[in-house]
């Protein structure tokens, strides 16, 4: 009976100890599937990611034509339209001014869109009164805009930077400043932002001692990746749940 006895207990003992091991291999082969679950997931959110798109407003896709308040130029990126519209002081019937090679303005540049007849004493450029206003029909991520004829200006004696200001969705207005003194008045305006629209001026004329003005050439904008990165993530999620209940 002792014998018998010994070896039931042996046997348990036995049994007890494949168990645990057993639940070690589990837990060896869980730790890699969850692993490989994350590295996953990561993968799919990184595969979502779009590269930025260079919209170049000089190009004859985006010509307003001849006295237009505005100006709508679809599917420049995917599904998304845009719009351009020129805005002035009450009481006026401001245009959209748009100046390339091919139809040059009467200083012979290559600028993009500009406003006029809004108030404003630049014909091709935006300053107050003056807005130009730049609509997307769906959210974008705008990581930059290009705008010309921004310069370090020097007059009377007496040097400054041109000072412009812009508006997001409607927002408040944020100043940036020129630093080029020479060429063309190239100018980034980095904003690494999502929006819908943005709004366009500078300072003007500040009592016949400063001159304010540029006009827009260009953007780099992103589409918001949001809704297919939700739905990957919760597929990854998803496939986690899945290996977890095989296991």
């Amino acid at each position: 009976m002792r014998q018998m006895r010994y070896r039931r207990r042996g046997l348990n003992s036995q049994r007890s100890e494949n168990g645990k091991a057993a639940e070690n291999e589990d837990v060896m082969m869980k730790k890699p599937n969850y692993f490989l679950s994350a590295v996953l997931g990561v993968c799919l959110m990184i595969g979502v990611a779009e590269a930025s798109t260079f919209l170049d407003f000089t190009q004859t896709q985006y010509n307003p034509g001849i006295n237009s308040p505005t100006v709508t130029v679809p599917n420049v990126l995917g599904d998304i339209d845009i719009t351009f519209t020129a805005l002035g002081e009450a009481g006026s019937t401001p245009y959209l001014s748009w100046f390339t090679s091919a139809n040059p303005d009467p200083s012979g540049g290559n600028d993009g869109f500009g406003v006029f007849g809004g108030g404003g004493y630049e014909n091709d450029e935006v300053e107050l009164p003056e807005i130009l206003l730049i609509e997307f029909s769906d959210a974008v991520i705008a990581n930059s805009f290009n705008l010309t004829d921004f310069f370090i200006e020097e007059r009377r004696g007496s040097t400054y930077s041109e000072t412009g200001m812009y508006s997001i969705d409607g927002g408040s207005w944020n100043f940036f400043y020129a630093d080029a003194p020479s060429g063309n008045g190239l100018f980034t305006l980095n904003l690494n932002t999502a929006l819908n629209s943005i709004a366009f001026t500078s300072l003007g004329d500040v009592a016949n001692i400063q001159d304010h003005e540029f006009s827009v050439a260009g953007a780099h904008v992103t589409a918001v990746p949001v809704p297919p990165a939700l739905l990957l993530l919760g597929s990854g999620i998803l496939g986690l749940g899945i290996i977890r209940k095989k296991l």
